[in-house]
């Protein structure tokens, strides 16, 4: 019987091997320009009309579709009498269409627990607009209502006159927002960046004087040149029948009439300069300085093989480019601030850039462009090193397999922005399926010679633009344009050294650890969780679960943080955690340590706060035990670095000097600190307390806080089995060092201002102003009142919205949120804040004001309940199937002592809510007696 068993198995074996070659997609084309196919998952069919269409099943979230409405028209498309008002219709799109007039689109929404933001959106770029949508699908309703509005979006929007002109106030008042010293510093690098070209001329948010009297009828003429079946695609991603919502789209939008005569869209191109542009801008209000160098070229069309592997190339490129730029964050005297980034991209349709980016030290502009621009051209003369292209090969890979292992648990919206790029520049989309064996086919035929040719093609002596952004003030070394011109040269010019790759030749984990054991294990079914208390007296809460296929999510607690350091040495304390996660880990610096983890998908980073000190992290399933090497190593063999901390102490320094120019820096720095009656340890940063920093007594704080494992909870939330973590657990938890003594955190002091307290700051050149208005006091710490307590603050941000926004066209949003705390004793804070016109700040704060007392004084209108209990409904609804949500929740179990049954409990919750709960809560809390209020005014308007 052997050999028959054995003849059995390989028969077996064979037929798996055909089907897996069968099933995996076959990559085949007679030449690299032919186009890439269409994944067959996707239904994509254009209307008779030319609208096209994109239509995917997809479980991720369950009981939704994401709807997009895209039009290929932004603001490059507009008359010269048109300035800003690409923008302004598609804000028009939310305020009256044919089958949802006025507000009546937004109340819909709301009262099926669809969010104005998160779900509910829109963006309008130079090029294009896109309306998303994310709408439930289990009610028929609701779900055919979704595509009624894509409809009427489309076609019937009904710009009435009256709502025309309160949404005046509302795109003003995001012009007014977004007004400050990057706004003006970018306006001045456009004329270059965009040389000759009306993306120089036309930018989204538009000319103000068009935007408050530019007639009806310019309006409308924008919305019915532009908006056009043929310039739209519906995308429709979500938990759905693709038959049926192919119908209904074929049934629905197949009526839209085709434009007879439409005006011609017209790509524009930027045109070429043989210079070499420098564009310094200054501004007494920037808050660092910043450079970036911009090497432009024509953009190449997309969707072909030959495009896709020139895109995986480019990939490689910066990828090598990048880890090379952020080298210099952690060198004693950087010359980058900091991030860095290296990437090529698109400029508009017609052009394309590389760029390169970095924030600079007042005193060190000219530095931080050499640096920038003789690491380009270093790549330009040497090319990269092999083991920089087998670890950005490798780590390429990766990313690419993190992404089909989570084919099936990806977000509709990941899908539905991957088809509005193919809508709109051919961005090719045969699905990850594809792109994974194409990746595996391709990574091992590119040649390092092949991706250093790409440098002939990026840094160029031509076309390119530096721009340098400049804070106005004594201190900063304001860098000439012609000086940056004649720098350019030399550096072209000179012979660069070849770039040495320091990478690690060793495991980051070579220790020999003595395992511990699991003394005592639980399952709690009502959170569905394992909890083991291991022989060092650890506890670990475990969460195995399959809402994603790669994905570990972990974080542990302990009790203390920075309430046990003494004044004496608090600024080092607040410097610990930092200081440690720039200087690497165990054996290897930070620049070494990233090289390693270059091809691992893990993050590990401890935090030290005011009563505990903290891990956060995540890995793949495949790089959990470097997940569990990494914590084991900052409990045992962190390493502090002289280079990194006084790269840390330098950055540091600079940032306190670059705030004091921003005056939202100082208005927030400013409202933290008064509103913890300027206790020594809410103090803003100052250079005093930098120069008090011992990296000594920092290292050995963090030394202090992690020192006792049996202090910790350590929770994991992911795709694991318990067998497979289990040696993972016993290995590198249970045997870390452990005392008996557990410690808790101290009562310092800390606490929010009593009484009313009125603070005005005058800071800023533009016309705008900020208000934030916070209510304190005693808090009654329990689930059921916490949950009430939101409640009431997601009514009051509708509400608020309504007014403010939409009644008044006073501001552009309003910030709504409660904050309940239990340390160091039961407290809360209720906040509001609202941008606006510094002449209406009075007025608007009253009408806030208004609002609340409001709500204090009288039951609200049954919407107002409908619309917070379904979005509780829904989000829940989402939430129960993400892993962060869980982790946070059994967070809470452990560190607040949640009920252990708080789902069940939260959906009863919502069940039994009523206007009745809301308004009690409303009059226990919602009380002046700790009023603040503290308002961001214009200099100029003392």
């Amino acid at each position: 019987m052997k050999p028959l068993r054995l003849v059995s198995s390989v028969i077996i074996f064979a037929l798996i091997c055909s089907f897996q070659l069968l099933s995996q997609p076959q990559i085949t084309y007679k030449s690299l320009d032919e186009q890439m196919p269409i994944d067959p998952a996707i239904r994509v069919g254009v209307l008779p009309n030319g609208m096209k269409y994109y239509i995917k099943y997809n479980k991720k979230p369950e009981k939704r579709a994401e709807l997009r409405l895209v039009v290929d028209a932004g603001a490059v498309c507009e008359d010269p009498d048109q300035d800003g008002l690409a923008h302004f219709c598609e804000h028009m799109a939310f305020n009256g269409t044919k089958n949802f007039p006025k507000q009546d689109l937004v109340n819909f929404l709301e009262s099926i627990g669809v969010k104005f933001g998160p779900d509910l959106n829109a963006y309008t770029s130079w090029d294009e607009t896109v309306y998303m949508l994310q709408i439930p699908t289990d009610v028929e309703e609701q779900f055919l209502n979704g595509f009624k509005i894509l409809e009427d979006w489309a076609h019937n929007v009904t710009y009435d006159n009256e709502e025309v002109d309160k949404e005046r106030g509302v795109v003003i008042e995001e012009w007014r927002l977004g007004r400050g010293a990057d706004e003006r510093v970018e306006r001045q690098h456009y004329k270059k960046l965009f040389y000759n070209s009306k993306y120089a001329e036309h930018d989204v948010i538009g000319d103000t004087g068009i935007l408050r009297n530019a007639s009806y009828n310019v309006v409308k003429r924008f919305y019915k040149d532009w908006y056009r079946p043929d310039l739209m695609a519906i995308i429709a991603v979500g938990d759905f029948d693709v038959d049926k919502v192919e119908r209904l789209i074929k049934e629905q939008f197949s009526s839209i009439p085709k434009r007879e005569n439409p005006r011609k869209r017209e790509y524009l191109e930027i045109p070429y300069h043989k210079d070499v542009f420098i564009s310094v801008a200054k501004d007494k209000e920037l808050s660092f300085p910043r450079v970036v160098i911009y090497f432009k070229d024509k953009r190449k069309p997309l969707g072909s093989f030959l495009s896709y592997r020139e895109s995986l190339k480019s990939q490689l490129f910066s990828t090598m480019l990048q880890y090379r730029l952020n080298e210099y964050l952690r060198k004693e005297n950087p010359p980058f601030k900091y991030f860095t980034f290296a990437t090529e991209g698109p400029l508009g349709r017609k052009n394309s850039i590389f760029a390169m980016f970095a924030g600079a030290r007042g005193d060190g502009i000219t530095l931080c462009v050499e640096t920038l621009l003789t690491e380009g051209f270093r790549v330009l003369q040497h090319g990269f090193t092999p083991t920089e292209f087998e670890r950005a090969k490798k780590e390429t890979l990766r990313q690419y397999e993190k992404s089909y292992q989570e084919k099936d648990k990806t977000e509709s919206r990941n899908f539905a922005s991957e088809f509005v790029r193919n809508f709109l520049t051919n961005e090719a989309i045969p699905g990850i399926e594809y792109e994974l064996e194409v990746v595996k086919k391709w990574l091992p035929e590119i040649t390092l010679d092949e991706v250093n040719q790409l440098a002939n093609q990026y840094i160029k002596k031509e076309n390119a633009v530096i721009t340098i952004s400049v804070p106005d003030r004594n201190d900063v070394v304001v860098p000439r344009e012609e000086d940056m011109s004649r720098l350019f040269v030399t550096l072209s010019n000179k012979t660069l050294d070849k770039y040495i790759d320091k990478a690690p030749t060793k495991p980051l984990f070579t220790k020999k650890v003595k395992e511990g054991t699991i003394v005592s294990e639980k399952f709690i079914p009502e959170l569905g969780i394992y909890e083991f208390i291991l022989s060092n007296g650890a506890k670990v809460a475990l969460k195995p679960t399959d809402f994603k296929n790669d994905e570990i999510l972990f974080r542990a607690f302990s009790w203390g943080g920075r309430s046990l350091v003494s004044d004496a040495d608090f600024i080092s304390s607040l410097a610990a955690a930092n200081i440690i996660n720039r200087s690497g880990l165990g054996s290897f610096n930070q620049d070494q340590l990233e090289k390693y983890l270059a091809d691992k998908i893990v993050t590990v980073t401890p935090s030290i706060s005011d009563y505990s000190e903290e891990f956060r992290g995540n890995s793949s399933v495949k790089d959990m035990q470097t997940l569990f090497e990494m914590i084991h190593l900052y409990f045992t063999d962190p390493r502090v670095d002289k280079e990194a901390f006084s790269s840390y102490k330098t950055q540091l320094l600079s940032d306190i000097v670059d705030s004091q120019n921003d005056p939202e820096s100082i208005f927030f720095d400013s409202v933290s600190y008064i509103q913890w009656n300027r206790h020594f340890r809410k103090k803003p940063w100052t250079k005093e307390m930098v120069e008090t920093i011992d990296m000594n007594k920092a290292y050995d704080i963090f030394s202090q806080r992690y020192n006792n494992a049996a202090d910790f909870v350590f929770l994991f939330v992911g795709n694991f089995t318990l067998d497979s973590i289990k040696p993972f657990i016993t290995k590198y938890i249970a045997s870390l060092p452990a005392e008996k003594t557990l410690e808790q955190w101290k009562d310092v002091g800390l606490r929010v201002i009593s009484g009313k307290q009125i603070k005005e700051i005058h800071k800023g050149i533009e016309p705008k102003s900020y208000v934030y208005m916070t209510i304190s006091g005693d808090f009654d710490w329990t689930f059921r009142e916490r949950f009430l307590f939101t409640a009431m603050a997601n009514l009051l941000r509708i509400r608020l919205r309504e007014v403010l926004r939409e009644d008044k066209s006073g501001v552009y949003g309003v910030g709504v949120w409660g904050n309940p705390l239990n340390i160091p004793t039961k407290y809360y804070t209720f906040n509001i804040y609202f941008g606006c016109d510094p002449k209406r700040v009075d007025e608007l704060t009253q009408d806030a004001l208004d609002i609340l007392k409001d709500v204090i004084e009288k039951k609200q209108e049954d919407k107002y309940l409908t619309k917070v209990k379904e979005t509780f409904r829904r989000e829940l609804e989402v939430n129960l199937k993400e892993n962060r949500y869980w982790l946070d929740k059994i967070y809470n179990y452990y560190a607040y002592n949640d009920p252990v049954d708080m789902m069940k409990q939260t959906e009863q919750m919502i069940e039994d809510l009523t206007l009745d709960d809301i308004h009690k809560i409303a009059q226990k809390y919602l009380k002046f007696d700790n009023f603040a209020k503290f308002i961001l005014y214009p200099e100029n308007s003392k």
